[in-house]
């Protein structure tokens, strides 16, 4: 899938949505009050932030990768492809081995994002250094978010097509 998809990458392509992806983490996280916000795309080996929210405490800058073997929120997220919500990281031990825990992040918000065809492309997260109580709501609006990138997807899909 990543071979025949790797014109998400090309430099002409980005600036077609990565910016508009960018903005949408900004102000995602702004409305969240979180420190870090993501789009993560998921190759064989890694989990690739190719979108960061820019706020100053966020430890991770787009092009960090994160390895596909450790036990991150993003893996399960996409190997179940279905929200996640962890509020209290460190009190689950089911998180005890993660770096993104060890690196302070104690709560997670994510959704699946996938290609066209349906396959698993990333997630679209939110992430914060302290617990969250999150209502129902705030999931609904990271669910439409990701909806409006899979909307892109599906555009550069046709338009990568037509070329």
């Amino acid at each position: 899938m990543l071979e025949e998809n790797k014109w998400v990458f090309r430099r002409a392509d980005k600036q077609f949505s990565l910016e508009k992806w960018q903005k949408t983490i900004n102000l995602m996280t702004e409305l969240f009050s979180a420190p870090a916000g993501f789009i993560v795309h998921k190759t064989d080996n890694v989990y690739r932030i190719i979108v960061s929210s820019e706020q100053q405490e966020n430890p991770y800058e787009a092009g960090a990768e994160l390895n596909a073997d450790d036990n991150i929120f993003c893996k399960k997220v996409v190997r179940d492809m279905a929200p996640l919500y962890v509020d209290h990281a460190s009190k689950d031990s089911q998180w005890d081995d993660s770096p993104l825990v060890k690196d302070g992040f104690e709560s997670y918000l994510g959704v699946p994002i996938s290609w066209p065809n349906g396959e698993p492309f990333g997630t679209f997260c939110v992430m914060d250094f302290k617990q969250t109580h999150y209502q129902q709501s705030f999931l609904e609006l990271i669910e439409q978010l990701r909806d409006m990138v899979e909307d892109d997807l599906a555009l550069l899909d046709n338009f990568t097509q037509m070329r």
